[in-house]
């Protein structure tokens, strides 16, 4: 072997070390994520609300003299690839950017897909620094992107410290992330068709577990609503009391400052 070949194989070597432990330094991240923060995952690190749904909305079926019961989540406007569709492309427009090829909602955009954007944003602020670093580990190589993504999310996904499998805090979580991550791949001409992966693939995650886990649960998109509805409000409570800290802290600041300044016109006007 000449020593080019061997310089060329010693990079080779040295390059699939480096994505090894960038996988591995990414879902093992997760794990301690999950683990050490107390992020859910029942509320992935919000509020802490109980976990005692109110019964599931259910509906009945319209063909005449079938009264079998469905619930909300079976319904055709609830389906979870509609709720991942409107955020990513919520995501992405906040970046700027637009998501020209997004499947269409058949049904519109619904109360529920808002309630999600609102959720999903108050998570990545709430994790924004992990959600970096997480993001940064997943498209530093684009080859293997999109299969990074998936362990994360199976990670996420399969953890077994919550009594249901697709709680609504691991779903808002799952959603928000990977709206980040649709986000940053739009920005690379590389990764944007990437995007159309993430979506199918984390549709179709959170849809097995919905479908294998709520009916026992007794979890539904009305109950999602109105806890959803207290986690804004206790957001909003905590921004008020941080806006609240920040405004005694510049009052004082400010009389601190006018203090000086008069003290320093009196001197001066007895000189």
């Amino acid at each position: 072997m000449t020593r080019d070949a061997m310089v060329d194989s010693m990079d080779m070597a040295n390059s699939s070390q480096n994505t090894f432990r960038r996988r591995t330094m990414a879902t093992s991240e997760m794990r301690e994520f999950l683990s050490t923060k107390d992020a859910e995952p029942n509320n992935f690190g919000m509020q802490t609300i109980p976990e005692s749904p109110t019964p599931s909305t259910p509906t009945r079926r319209m063909s005449i003299g079938d009264s079998t019961r469905i619930y909300d989540w079976e319904e055709p406007r609830f389906n979870i690839q509609g709720f991942v569709v409107d955020y990513f492309t919520y995501r992405i427009a906040q970046n700027g950017l637009d998501w020209y090829d997004a499947p269409a909602l058949p049904d519109g955009v619904q109360k529920e897909h808002e309630m999600m954007r609102s959720l999903g944003t108050i998570f990545e602020k709430r994790h924004m620094e992990m959600f970096e670093n997480f993001s940064e580990q997943l498209l530093a190589v684009p080859k293997i992107s999109f299969s990074l993504y998936q362990e994360v999310v199976q990670t996420v996904g399969n953890s077994s410290n919550t009594p249901c499998p697709m709680s609504y805090g691991r779903l808002i979580g799952l959603i928000s992330f990977g709206g980040m991550v649709a986000a940053k791949m739009m920005e690379s001409a590389e990764l944007q068709g990437q995007v159309r992966n993430l979506l199918m693939y984390t549709s179709l995650f959170i849809k097995t577990r919905i479908r294998q886990s709520w009916k026992e649960h007794n979890r539904s998109w009305a109950d999602f609503m109105k806890l959803g509805q207290q986690m804004k409000e206790d957001y909003e409570k905590e921004k008020d009391a941080e806006e609240g800290k920040r405004l005694k802290s510049w009052s004082i600041i400010g009389a601190s400052v006018i203090a000086v300044i008069v003290c320093g016109r009196i001197i001066f006007s007895f000189k």
